[in-house]
């Protein structure tokens, strides 16, 4: 079996009186893409928060490579190779395209220069501010800065939302060149179609649980739980 990279078990994560997650159990093995998958609300975002150590868990246990990480400093966990690209894009908008991407690089595989040949309405545009892109070449920065800090994991977090229907076909591209350089990704988005195909496995969060664990193949043939889980 490949090697686990990321572990959670038993999961109970609260916004003030909210509990969000009820006990979720998740791994990530390495190189694996998983598409992370429910309707809004059941707490996709809270269980990656809870991983990368942006929100901290009441009960339950987390582990990076092996290390226990369920209370460590998000700063910490990014630095052992978890590398997240946030809903809303979080880029900095006071910042150029250049100093976006070279704020966190790390020697790797992915260079300035790969990310450039990958993203190359990027290379056109390293003078201007952050600000000054259209959504979709923000999608490509953030992606872009994720991957020059070298992850052994990639989250995405509603990588094409709200993109065009061309550019999200580019984000799509890009994400299956990532998986085929061997990072491991998460995947959170609304289109089921362009997850399920870049997916080696899936999950499905209801209200805080996890109801569905499969392969990609096994959720494309079960159109029972489709329907009943994600209404597609």
């Amino acid at each position: 079996m490949t090697e686990l990279l990321v572990e959670a078990r038993g999961l109970h994560t609260y916004y003030g009186s909210h509990h969000i997650l009820h006990g979720v159990g998740f791994c990530v093995r390495r190189g694996e893409a998983i598409g992370l998958m429910g309707r809004n609300g059941m707490g996709k975002t809270t269980l990656l928060k809870t991983i990368l150590g942006l929100v901290q868990p009441k009960d339950g246990r987390v582990t990076v490579n092996g290390r226990d990480t369920t209370h460590a400093p998000p700063h910490r966990i990014a630095r052992m190779g978890l590398a997240y690209v946030p809903e809303g894009r979080g880029i900095f908008a006071n910042l150029s395209v250049k100093e976006n991407l070279v704020m966190a690089a790390r020697a790797g595989q992915w260079t300035l220069e790969r990310v450039l040949e990958t993203f190359p309405r990027l290379a056109e545009r390293l003078g201007h501010g952050g600000a000054q892109l259209s959504g979709g070449e923000q999608q490509m920065l953030t992606i872009g800065r994720a991957l020059l800090t070298n992850p052994q994991l990639l989250i995405l977090d509603e990588a094409t939302e709200g993109l065009a229907p061309k550019i999200a076909r580019e984000i799509w591209a890009i994400v299956r060149r990532v998986r085929e350089s061997g990072i491991a990704t998460v995947i959170v988005d609304k289109n089921f179609k362009a997850v399920n195909a870049v997916t080696d496995r899936n999950v499905i969060l209801v209200k805080g649980q996890v109801v569905f664990e499969g392969a990609a193949q096994e959720l494309r043939e079960r159109e029972e739980v489709r329907v009943r889980y994600l209404g597609v």
